[in-house]
């Protein structure tokens, strides 16, 4: 499979009929069933590639200051994955360590983006369409969890307000590489 290493760019898929996905209009509808965007997506899988980590400064350190995956949003239609109007969040928790052994889950960073506003990856007979984000965090970001558990939860909000969450994921942040 081919990566992209791209920032986040509005994509001309989604051109008509996309500024107010609350519309709802039938218009706006058929407009976007046209373009291939579909409305009865049932679930959402994301897949975490080993090279998911990502190093976004200038300086040119192997640190990661981000992530990118893979996003299907799977249509009751197709069985495959499919573009839809709405939106994508995404939580990362860090999972700080209990004197105990327990962990504590805590909310560390969070991103909503448009899916128009998302990188769209190539469609396939096999898996039909996917969403590639890349999500940068900043300077006060989950630096400090280098080395750490961290849980990313992905959830997809329709157009209608459905949300759909696809299934946790717990990752490690590579140690720091100076």
């Amino acid at each position: 499979m081919r990566q992209l290493v791209v920032p986040f760019i509005i994509l001309g898929a989604c051109v008509t009929g996309c500024a107010d996905p609350q519309a709802g209009s039938t218009t706006d509808q058929q407009t976007l069933k046209s373009k291939g965007f579909r409305d009865d997506i049932f679930k959402v899988v994301s897949v975490f590639p080993q090279n998911m980590w990502q190093s976004y400064d200038a300086a040119g350190t192997a640190d990661p200051e981000g992530f990118k995956f893979i996003v299907y949003l799977l249509s009751v239609g197709t069985k495959r994955g499919a573009l839809a109007d709405g939106f994508l969040h995404v939580q990362m928790y860090y999972m700080e360590p209990l004197p105990n052994g327990s962990k504590l889950r805590r909310l560390v960073r969070k991103w909503s983006y448009h899916t128009s506003e998302i990188p769209k990856r190539a469609y396939s007979k096999m898996t039909g369409y996917s969403y590639q984000p890349s999500l940068r965090w900043d300077e006060q970001g989950p630096g400090e969890f280098y080395g750490e558990e961290v849980e990313i939860v992905v959830q997809f909000e329709s157009a209608k307000g459905n949300v759909i969450q696809g299934q946790t994921k717990l990752l490690r942040v590579p140690s720091r590489r100076r």
